[in-house]
């Protein structure tokens, strides 16, 4: 890892990507001074694109599109705690919208699936949204009752960086996409019996 970072192209990467991270971050902070929740909506907004694309067999684009929704959901976080506007309302939206962007995207799947003569793909993204809803909310009802919840084998930054990541790669063959969402599904449920089996331990009556 040491020598890695201190590798001349690993610095001018991670140069780069804190340069327009930074310039993005004034552009919408002090420029349009825009506020954490119209950036969580804008997300919203354009993770609908998405989804659309995905009902539509678009994978590449659906995944490009919604890496920019990703894009909005971090810097509704980033322009939050750097300029001190954050709100508990912000942090529930913020955490709704994280749900809503998922969802979206796999009812996009289903919807292609069954209009494509494949429904057998749309119980695999069924599968995964079962996964995606259980992991929230085990670790939003054990951490309701004051104890954390971060342990599982994938959580939701791995899920949307795999579910990107498949959509990507689908333009060599469709099946990449479909085994992925299989894959991911299998990770998100174990999580969810992991946050289970933690409760169990760690909740006290």
């Amino acid at each position: 890892m040491n020598i890695l970072k201190n590798n001349f192209f690993y610095n001018l990467i991670n140069n780069g990507l804190v340069f327009f991270r930074e310039l993005f971050l004034k552009l919408f902070a002090e420029t349009l001074k825009s506020q954490p929740d119209t950036l969580t909506i804008i997300g919203i907004i354009i993770s609908l694109g998405s989804a659309y694309l995905f009902s539509q067999g678009f994978f590449l684009f659906g995944g490009i599109l919604l890496i920019i929704s990703g894009l909005f959901d971090v810097f509704d976080g980033l322009v939050a705690k750097r300029y001190d506007r954050g709100s508990k309302f912000g942090s529930l939206l913020d955490s709704t919208a994280d749900r809503y962007v998922e969802i979206f995207q796999l009812a996009g799947l289903i919807y292609y699936f069954n209009k494509t003569g494949k429904p057998e793909f749309s119980f695999i993204a069924l599968f995964y949204l079962l996964g995606s809803v259980l992991t929230s909310y085990t670790r939003a009802k054990i951490e309701s009752l004051g104890e954390e919840c971060k342990v599982g084998l994938i959580q939701r930054l791995e899920r949307l960086t795999l579910f990107v990541s498949f959509s990507i790669l689908s333009v060599f063959d469709q099946r990449i996409l479909f085994y992925g969402i299989l894959l991911i599904g299998i990770g998100a449920n174990i999580t969810a019996v992991q946050r289970i089996l933690y409760g169990k331990k760690v909740l006290k009556d």
